[in-house]
């Protein structure tokens, strides 16, 4: 199940369990301000089904653009979707969007599964508007904890455009 998942993973599954019904309301707060704007488009990376965004969308009212590489992931979501939800089939190294077309954009649990983050990093990046903020989650042991954080900080620099 997802709590032998998580442990596998080095997550605590008992404060994982108790966060997670709170994660979309949370998420929702950190995105809100940056999807002031009516036609605001919030990009979901590595979306899976969909379930993060279709939360989303419904607590923002917002369009949220679902990116996945998996087609059947896809399916499974786009039979779930919320009206104001649209997916593409695409990696996170090739977005099909214009430079700074997103206000915001996450990644639940999906982006530090990406073999090379920087270039990853970089195609976000030139996807965001100037200052949208990414937010995302990643399955880090905490003995592992300090040091992800020193790599993460070095691959943003790398990425900035």
């Amino acid at each position: 199940g997802s709590r032998a998942e998580a442990k596998r993973r080095g997550r605590d599954a008992s404060v994982g369990a108790v966060a997670a019904e709170g994660e979309p309301a949370g998420l929702a707060r950190c995105l809100g301000s940056a999807a002031a704007e009516d036609s605001a488009l919030i990009l979901d990376l590595g979306c899976g089904e969909g379930c993060m965004g279709r939360h989303l969308a419904r607590a923002l009212q917002r369009r949220i653009l679902g990116i996945d590489f998996s087609a059947s992931a896809l399916d499974l979501a786009l039979a779930r979707r919320d009206l104001r939800q649209d997916f593409v089939l695409a990696d996170l190294y090739r977005l099909p969007l214009r430079k700074g077309t997103a206000c915001a954009a996450f990644s639940w649990d999906a982006l530090y599964l990406v073999p090379d983050r920087t270039r990853a990093l970089r195609e976000i990046a030139r996807s965001l508007k100037p200052l949208a903020p990414l937010i995302f989650t990643a399955y880090i042991p905490p003995e592992k904890l300090a040091g992800a954080l020193r790599e993460c900080a070095a691959r943003f620099r790398l990425a900035d455009v």
